[in-house]
């Protein structure tokens, strides 16, 4: 796996971007003690209501209807991120209603998967009719090197940042290879490799919700 973003239109990644450790330790055993105390379950879906029009266009404040540990986080991801992302995809990203965007105001969903050693998911496109352009993956815990389509393997830190834009979001998959451990390059650009153990990983993706995809039933 490779230590720096593979040339694939619309993916961000810089390594340098880290969510803080002691931040990212107290969010994975929030996350734990919350959602994945019993055992049984390895992910949750958590979803915020748009705001009202008239809201998001003045930019009232809102209650985010996310917990406030995800809150707390897509604020400091909002920080992050927000020096080395072009104005229009930091808008996409983290506005309900982007300049790019004429209908109403979108809806956000949270999602968090807990892996254990040796697990993985099938390589995908996040659901087309249901989720719109703008992914953000954060990985508070554990380090994993998700696969792209051509055998593109780039290896995440525990505390790294990931953003899918357009062709990466949409023609490009994404998974996690099921291992136990992964080959990750020495340092970057480097001929030789050394052999990470995995461990417990937590996974947090924010996407935007596409018109009626917030409505169940």
């Amino acid at each position: 796996a490779r230590r720096t973003a593979p040339p694939v239109p619309g993916l961000y990644f810089d390594p340098s971007i880290l969510i803080p450790e002691a931040l990212a330790d107290d969010l994975m055993w929030t996350c734990i003690r919350t959602y994945f105390r019993e055992g049984s379950a390895n992910q949750v879906m958590l979803f915020e209501r748009p705001p009202a029009p008239g809201d998001a266009q003045q930019g009232v404040p809102r209650p985010s209807g996310l917990p406030t540990c995800l809150a707390n986080l897509l604020s400091l991801l909002d920080d992050l991120l927000h020096p080395g992302l072009p104005p229009d995809t930091h808008e996409l990203l983290f506005s309900p209603s982007p300049r790019s965007h004429t209908g109403p105001p979108r809806a956000r969903q949270a999602i968090i998967n807990l892996y254990w050693p040796g697990e993985g998911i099938t390589p995908h496109v996040d659901l087309l009719d249901r989720y719109g352009d703008g992914i953000i993956g954060a990985s508070p815990e554990s380090e994993a090197a998700p696969k792209t389509t051509d055998d593109c393997a780039l290896y995440l830190p525990k505390g790294s940042v990931l953003v899918m834009m357009k062709e990466a979001r949409y023609e490009w998959t994404h998974g996690i290879e099921k291992r136990f451990d992964d080959l990750v390059e020495e340092f970057p650009g480097s001929p030789s490799g050394i052999l990470l153990e995995r461990d417990v990983r937590l996974s947090i993706t924010f996407r935007w919700l596409l018109p009626g995809a917030d409505v169940v039933g």
